[in-house]
């Protein structure tokens, strides 16, 4: 297990494949970035099956930004690394255009993790991991401090929620901390200009093209970069 910045441990390279969900948000991308630098500094043999579920909701303008994003980021760090360590980009449809409750996601994640296996064992590879970039909510006092307590953040990436999972290597951390590795690894102008937070309508974000710069995501954004883009 590689350590780095502030003790983050990096996924195992002992395995053929590893699996990393790509947002097209800060935290993904910075994972993916931080995991393909080290299979090249290493010269390792692992692969990055990078995997994104599309947003068929709302049925009028879906929020599958999430999937050109990541594609974006995919290439971007090809790119800089000079070197292709991924497989292609599966990205999974959900069955229905709405919502689905906790209960739903939790059904729809563990088949997504069983397509994951059958994909890697399908090209042939024998071992693999899956990674989320998750990263915890800013501390209550510093919300209220800076006004975006909202009702509608993601209750379960509170601090005093969150237990460290081998899954999530950003897990006790916060978007500022995941701010300061970006400035570290020189990638604050390269890749954190094409990711994105925001989780407002397509109206007010002119389908999916810039923050609305008011929603709890976009306040969480620009509290850990000082800037949306």
């Amino acid at each position: 297990m590689k350590r780095c910045h502030g003790g983050i441990e990096l996924p195992d390279l002992d395995v053929d494949v590893i699996a990393l969900s790509m947002s097209g948000g800060a935290d993904s991308s910075l994972l993916c970035y931080l995991v393909a630098k080290n299979i090249v500094e290493t010269k390792s043999k692992t692969l990055i099956l990078p995997f994104t579920r599309y947003r068929p909701y709302p049925k009028d303008a879906p929020m599958s930004w999430n999937v050109i994003r990541a594609k974006q980021v995919i290439e971007k760090i090809k790119d800089l690394l000079g070197k292709d360590v991924f497989l292609d980009h599966y990205v999974d449809y959900p069955p229905t255009y709405e919502r689905l409750s906790s209960s739903e996601e939790k059904i729809l994640v563990e088949q997504l993790h069983n397509k994951l296996g059958m994909i890697v064992n399908i090209l042939g590879y024998n071992t693999w991991n899956f990674y989320y970039g998750v990263t915890s909510n800013p501390s209550k006092e510093e919300m209220i401090k800076n006004n975006f307590l909202m009702d509608y953040r993601m209750e379960d990436r509170d601090s005093k929620n969150r237990k460290k999972s081998p899954t999530r290597p950003f897990d006790l951390v916060d978007k500022r901390f995941i701010a300061d590795v970006y400035k570290q690894e020189n990638i604050l102008d390269t890749i954190f200009p094409i990711t994105y937070s925001c989780e407002w309508d397509a109206k007010t974000t002119k389908n999916y093209s810039i923050h609305c710069e008011n929603c709890w995501w976009c306040k969480e954004r620009y509290w850990a970069f000082g800037r949306f883009v």
